[in-house]
């Protein structure tokens, strides 16, 4: 996950170990941080939301909730069994895009 610092910067804030290393940024990636850093600010909302890389097909999935000071991460084994599925908001890949990253809100 990456988001924007006080100066502006894109950071890393969270890490997940890979044996793969991602490639760099496109100019195409670059160009569309910049365009939706931009929009961000515009709404107020640079302090709140940032980027993710789509980790692929393979990956499990998690959903981390923060209580207190504990960060708390559940796997799809840890759920209940009543629970068999959620909606889910809808992507839109943006065209020239590395195929291998999906931002999103």
């Amino acid at each position: 996950m990456w988001s924007f610092d006080d100066g502006g910067l894109l950071r890393p804030t969270e890490f997940y170990y890979s044996e793969t290393q991602d490639g760099s940024f496109t100019d195409k990636d670059l160009e569309f941080i910049e365009k939706f850093k931009a929009e961000l600010a515009l709404r107020g909302l640079d302090d709140l939301f940032g980027l993710a890389r789509y980790p692929g097909d393979h990956f499990d999935g998690s959903c981390e909730f923060t209580q207190g000071r504990a960060n708390i991460n559940l796997q799809p084994k840890d759920y209940p069994a009543i629970l068999k599925a959620f909606s889910v908001g809808k992507f839109q890949m943006v065209e020239g895009l590395s195929t291998d990253r999906l931002f999103w809100l």
